[in-house]
């Protein structure tokens, strides 16, 4: 059976084995609208491979435009003959869902900003046995566990850096 591994963004995708952006595996355009399709031809390769691949993952989801991953739908509903979503194919959108900022309809930027600050913060006794509980800021920067540098990160001028989360 064949699995394809896809992402959003071309950092995760060099992470991923044999792993390529949504983009690039399905020829999805930049500037997807409502009624954009993927550029994959009925005689082409490409195509024999996603009719014979039975799972795709995409990762980094969220981050996706919507109109993106509604043009891979009515594309594959199209070269697929098949009316269900996707075409048929079973397909897992992977990531961070709490990434993704709030979004309030015809909002003013204040309304938009209270929004995001909604936080509830939890004493360490409370939250020792809640797994989705918050930590005050002090408490987490406290704490210096085995490989993982300190929290304050001091860097050199002109120097490249790459910013990885991993933490979980």
């Amino acid at each position: 059976m064949i699995a394809l591994a896809t992402t959003t963004s071309g950092v995760s995708a060099s992470l991923l084995p044999g792993g390529r952006t949504a983009h690039s595996r399905f020829n999805i355009p930049l500037q997807a609208t409502d009624s954009t399709m993927c550029n994959i031809s009925k005689q082409s390769v490409r195509l024999e491979l996603l009719q014979k691949a039975r799972l795709i993952i995409w990762d980094e989801a969220p981050m996706a435009k919507r109109y993106t991953i509604e043009s891979l739908d009515r594309s594959f509903r199209d070269i697929m003959d098949c009316p269900q979503p996707f075409g048929g194919k079973i397909i897992i959108f992977g990531g961070d869902f709490r990434q993704v900022l709030p979004v309030l309809p015809k909002g003013t930027r204040q309304q938009t900003v209270a929004i995001g600050e909604v936080t509830t913060f939890k004493s360490f006794d409370e939250a020792m046995d809640d797994t989705n509980a918050y930590y005050q800021e002090e408490f987490l920067n406290s704490l210096l566990p085995n490989g993982i540098p300190p929290h304050k990160l001091t860097l050199k001028v002109n120097c490249p850096i790459m910013l990885l989360r991993n933490l979980d």
